[in-house]
């Protein structure tokens, strides 16, 4: 005698053929899947995301980097420029010897003008000259720094420094100084 899946033999058991799925089993496989095709994707962007920020920093890094070289070792183009004919800026008077007076010069220009001729890009920057103690060295008062502070809450900042000496054409005077350029969004 055989056993259809539907009756055995009055025990209100069934027994399924071979093949059948039943719904709850569909769905169950469907929520794992979900789950592990979720997870899977949120790690690989996740990768992805801090590659692309690592690339971006690493870029950014060596363009403040050259940046930074450039203006200690250049005068700029043309070599005695100034706010209304600067094409390329430099603050060298001679190889790591930076002038005040430059520096003083690059206050008097509009701050989008500075970012294009540096460079830069969207970012926001400042550059400024520090003594060895840490305190920004001053001509008559007048800080030797240019641009935009960092404010509180920017989204990315990236510091760069280089050793230079200072020339203060003025007074005469050279001190070694630290130029930082900082760039931040």
């Amino acid at each position: 005698m055989s056993l259809c899946h539907e009756d055995l033999k009055g025990t209100g058991k069934s027994r399924r053929r071979k093949g059948q799925v039943l719904l709850e089993d569909f769905i169950m496989s469907l929520v794992i899947f979900g789950v592990i095709f979720s997870a899977t994707f949120f790690a690989y962007y996740s990768i992805q995301q801090s590659r692309a920020w690592k690339i971006e920093t690493t870029y950014l890094w060596e363009r403040a980097m050259n940046t930074l070289d450039y203006l200690i070792t250049s005068p700029g183009v043309p070599e005695n420029w100034n706010a209304t004919n600067v094409r390329k800026i430099g603050l060298a008077v001679s190889d790591h010897v930076v002038s005040a007076d430059k520096i003083l010069e690059m206050k008097k220009m509009n701050y989008t003008t500075l970012q294009t001729i540096m460079g830069v890009g969207v970012y926001n920057f400042f550059l400024v000259a520090e003594s060895t103690n840490g305190t920004v060295i001053t001509v008559n008062s007048t800080p030797l720094d240019v641009g935009l502070r960092p404010t509180e809450s920017y989204e990315f900042l990236l510091r760069a420094d280089r050793y230079a000496y200072c020339q203060i054409e003025k007074v005469g005077e050279r001190e070694i100084c630290r130029i930082e350029l900082i760039l931040w969004m």
